[in-house]
């Protein structure tokens, strides 16, 4: 945790609170830390403090704490004040007096060598972080005055075993046991009445927990990453809350709150009734490899399933409405997902590196998609937009390395930063009319685009938005070459400047002079426009009886002479149409339609 910084005055005062004894060049081995307290420390790192009232905060090393082996406070202390012994490396013991009825936040902070620690029964509050990375620490005894445990109290000492909290407690505070890996039970008493955020996070070798009918609240993932956790046991008496089969739920089961990752079936029905799956409820469970959701539920919570590195397919119900941000995270083994036309929207990074996703279609309903969905989904090949989306997020298919189409619809109205940043196989690319800005980095690495539609609505490409697009050749601009120089091009776009600009032309409608020859099985359209332009091609196209595209062929329109395109015709092939497109798209003749042999 970042130590707070003090203010010059602050600092000033505390200085001339410091007074030491004894003068040297070294540092001092004794002096006053508090109004009536001292303190010496001998050759063997022994620090003794004695007298009577409070200890000083500290944020400094006034003790010269890379010295301090053993810690000996005398009865008359009154408290032990905020990172009092912070960062005390080689700090082994402390004797606590029953005169002390404080411990500051963050005394004890970073102290990875002490092993254990008596906290008598005169101290009535320990604060934040207080044993917060003492990574020695095996065995702790907390007094019976303690109401509370504290914040980060015992976030990272990864080698306590257990510890007994006494019935005094009332609350545990937001990540308290977080990281405490060697942890393998512990026994919240009666008198808990509420559980913080993260409470025990990534308590790895937790196997089992009871929470008793005291407790009223329970933090957002104060269970998360327990990946050794098998049961999770409510109190049949609990208010708030309830068990089934050893997952936790709110008391009238419409919440699934989390599940037990420790648990080793490889499926898991949902149980019907349950109307939202609840932020990380199943994250980093590995051993899961499908999950049915019944449709009652309506809201899948952030990182529900994220990490969840087993799980290859899974049916959204039709009730469902949302998607949560990184709830499908990292779930590297998911190849499909259905996604109903429920949902509206897709949050930031629900589907980001399920590497081998290959495609997904989104229904009609989605309006939104969040920072980074489909960002790192590197053998993601197709993915379609509906006209439903208005707002694409920040990265949202970036590093999709193998995508080589997308079609955005013109209902969005934006492209963020780094969008299809790295998308190395997309090879052209269509902007909508209506984008007014292309955000920094939205192209970069696309090394293989080499055509790209720009709308005349744009005015502003951003820094880096195209660069490194090394196969860039052709940019189709829908508006004059005075509105593409008016755009507002940021720094490092060089590929894109140096690509061909196509610009919208005055091409009036002209007509032409088309004669037919059959030679063999293919057709031979001569072709002469009463009016020649540039930059101009002739199409050719065959439709069967139902008028579905049989056969279809494109050359350069010649700017002197007639130009001569061919068609091989297949046998339900009954009519051919010809036409003539500028680059950009415009019709030069009104299409000719001829009947075939």
């Amino acid at each position: 945790m970042k130590k707070k910084l003090l203010s010059i005055v602050l600092a000033l005062s505390m200085l001339c609170a410091f007074v030491p004894l004894v003068a040297s060049a070294e540092v001092a081995t004794s002096g006053t830390c508090g109004e009536n307290l001292t303190w010496t420390l001998g050759e063997d790192g022994t620090l003794t403090i004695s007298g009577t009232g409070d200890m000083y905060d500290y944020y400094n090393d006034f003790f010269g704490q890379s010295k301090i082996k053993n810690v000996i406070i005398k009865n008359g202390v009154t408290s032990i004040g905020n990172s009092a012994f912070e960062i005390c490396g080689k700090l082994t013991s402390i004797e606590i007096p029953n005169s002390v009825t404080s411990i500051g936040n963050r005394a004890f902070n970073y102290c990875r060598s002490l092993t254990s620690i008596k906290i008598p029964n005169s101290v009535k509050s320990i604060g934040d972080s207080t044993f917060e990375d003492c990574s020695s620490l095996t065995s702790v005894e907390i007094s019976n005055s303690v109401t509370s445990i504290d914040d980060y109290m015992f976030r990272n000492c990864e080698k306590l075993i257990s510890i007994e909290i006494p019935n005094s407690v009332k609350s545990i505070g937001d990540y308290a046991f977080e990281d405490c890996s060697s942890l393998t039970n512990i026994e919240i008493p009666n008198s808990v009445k509420s559980i913080g955020d993260g409470a025990f996070e990534h308590c790895n070798n937790l196997t089992s927990i009871e929470i008793p009918n005291s407790v009223m609240s329970i933090g957002n993932r104060a269970l998360s990453y327990c990946q050794s956790l098998t049961s999770i046991n409510v109190d049949k008496d609990n208010s708030k809350y309830y068990s089934i089969d050893g997952n936790l739920f709110n008391k009238d089961k419409l919440i699934l709150i989390q599940y037990a990752l420790g648990k080793t079936e490889k499926s898991y029905i949902v149980p019907n009734g349950v109307t939202s799956i609840g932020a990380g409820a199943f994250e980093y469970c590995e051993h899961l490899t499908s999950i049915e959701i019944p449709n009652s539920v309506t809201s899948i919570g952030a990182d529900a399933f994220g990490y969840c590195k087993n799980l290859t397919s899974i049916k959204i119900p039709t009730s469902v409405t949302s998607i949560g941000d990184y709830a499908f995270e990292y779930c590297k083994n998911l190849t499909s997902i259905e996604i109903p036309n429920s949902v509206t929207s897709i949050g930031a990074g629900a589907f980001g590196y399920c590497e081998n996703l290959i495609s997904i279609e989104l229904p009609d309903s989605v309006i939104s998609i969040g920072a980074g969905a489909f960002g790192h989904c590197e053998n993601l090949i197709s993915i379609e937009l509906p006209d439903s989306v208005i707002s694409i997020g920040v990265g949202a298919f970036e590093y999709c390395e193998n995508l080589t189409s997308i079609e955005i619809p013109n209902s969005v109205t934006s492209i963020g930063a780094g969008t299809f940043e790295h998308c190395e196989n997309l090879t052209s690319i269509k902007i909508p009319n209506g984008i007014k800005n292309i955000g920094d980095y939205a192209f970069e690495n696309c090394l293989n685009l080499i055509r790209i539609e720009i709308p005349n609505s744009v005015t502003k490409i951003n820094e880096r938005a195209f660069r490194k697009c090394t196969d860039l050749t052709d940019v189709y601009y829908n508006g004059t070459k005075k509105q593409w120089n008016e755009i507002n091009i940021g720094n490092y776009n060089d590929d894109l400047k140096n690509a061909t600009i196509h610009y919208k032309r005055d091409i009036p409608l002209t007509t032409a002079t088309i004669k037919t020859e059959k030679v063999g099985e293919a057709y031979t359209f001569n072709v002469e426009p009463e009016q020649k332009y540039e930059d101009c091609y002739v199409y050719a196209a065959m439709y069967d009886e139902n008028g579905l595209l049989t056969g279809f062929n494109r050359v350069p329109l010649e700017t002197s002479g007639s130009t001569n395109i061919s068609v091989g015709k297949t046998d339900n092939a009954e009519s051919a149409k010809v036409f003539i497109l500028s680059d950009m798209l415009q019709p030069v003749i009104a299409t000719q339609e001829f009947t075939l042999e």
